[in-house]
């Protein structure tokens, strides 16, 4: 990675398409994403940048380590920068008495649905949603209430629609902001809707931010419980560093939640079983909000370069279709022309492609149909990957 004192697209551009080569992945070490399915395989199928980590997120671990931060996790000033964060950033009224430490968003999404609901009772989210969103409700035995969400309408929110699901069982309504997989990045009218639904009618609102620095076009971000007091009472709102900075293997993000009897709850929930996590994850967490913003608008560059070349190539083959994310580095083409089912399709692009894509049908009823690629990554693997693609369709 570039030094901090002197980066810019040019040189952050510079760094990835020196140093993201097929050649230089396959011989990294440790990275599931590259050795799930082999050397010959390029993965589109997982959520990880292969970017290099900012010098100051490996300067911050080097140093843990070198101090012998082995005890059991206590960094106070990492609280207080979640906090911070929290405050200045997504504009939440926070304190440090406000955030709990999690190893990963989606433990908070089972935390959350598990203090919200019981058996029978209903959450409603978008009928294509991340699949542990599904999971976590199947795990309570709750019941899923889709609102369709679709390709022609640019995968905005139908409030009327969502307002016509509520039901005196629904306990929790799910968002995901940006949204994965289709990579919509929500209004503050479409916000503003549904806190008006939740406040109205006394339903707690978790959403998955984690994903909120990768916005295109100059959109920007607005956390759901910024939207005023009575929505921050009903909101529990997750955060995250994997995404931005490539930091999903040290397990760590934060949940807020204001309500200080909903975060007692999920406190009570977790005790014992979610602690924490550790001391090294906690003392790059602290680099990262204190000193790596500036890494983000060189990759957001980057990435938005990505997005209009990957969106060109697959408008160009025939019979897909695709939206232009407007935020995540996510594409989410309807292949459904070809007549194979996801599954199928995932399953003839990594054997006749050697491309590995995530199957849509995983993530909710209005998934199938579509493939998820995942891109950031460099130009030039972005690039053959997507020209194994386009001649495996070809061959269909």
């Amino acid at each position: 990675m570039v030094d901090n004192g002197n980066i810019d697209a040019t040189s952050f551009a510079e760094t990835v398409d020196r140093e993201i080569t097929l050649e230089n992945m396959n011989k990294m070490r440790g990275r599931r994403k590259w050795k799930r399915y082999g050397a010959d395989i390029i993965p589109f199928w997982y959520s990880s940048p292969d970017y290099p980590v900012p010098p100051e997120v490996k300067e911050a671990a080097a140093r843990a380590i070198e101090d012998e931060c082995f005890e059991y996790s206590w960094f106070p000033e990492t609280l207080e920068a979640m906090a911070e964060t929290t405050r200045s950033k997504y504009l939440i009224d926070s304190t440090v008495e406000d955030v709990k430490v999690i190893p990963g968003v989606e433990p908070s999404l089972y935390l959350s649905t598990m203090y919200a609901c019981k058996p029978g009772d209903e959450v409603i989210l978008p009928s294509t949603m991340f699949g542990p969103f599904i999971r976590a409700i199947d795990y309570v035995h709750a019941k899923p209430v889709y609102h369709e969400i679709r390709q022609e309408d640019d995968w905005r929110f139908d409030l009327e629609e969502m307002k016509s699901l509520v039901t005196d069982r629904t306990k929790l309504i799910f968002l995901c902001n940006p949204h994965n997989p289709t990579g919509r990045v929500m209004t503050e009218e479409e916000l503003k809707g549904i806190a008006d639904i939740a406040v109205d009618h006394d339903i707690i609102v978790a959403t998955d931010d984690l994903h909120d620095n990768i916005l295109f076009d100059g959109r920007k971000h607005v956390s759901i419980a910024s939207l005023g007091p009575e929505i921050a009472e009903r909101t529990i709102s997750m955060f995250g560093l994997s995404k931005t900075f490539g930091l999903a293997g040290i397990q760590i993000g934060w949940l807020v939640a204001t309500n200080k009897e909903i975060l007692a709850g999920i406190n009570k929930i977790a005790e014992g079983l979610i602690q924490g996590t550790s001391s090294i994850a906690l003392a790059v967490a602290h680099a990262v909000l204190t000193k790596c913003d500036p890494y983000i608008p060189p990759l957001v560059d980057y990435l938005q370069g990505l997005r209009d070349y990957g969106v060109k190539r697959l408008k160009a083959i025939d019979k897909v279709n695709v939206v232009p994310p407007e935020g995540t580095y996510i594409l989410w083409p309807n292949i459904s022309d070809y007549g194979l089912t996801s599954a199928e399709m995932q399953e003839y692009l990594l054997e006749k492609g050697k491309v590995a894509v995530s199957d849509g049908s995983s993530h909710g009823p209005g998934g199938e149909g579509y493939i998820r690629i995942v891109f950031p990554t460099s130009k030039a693997i972005f690039s053959e990957g997507l020209d194994r693609i386009e001649e495996a369709l070809s061959r269909l």
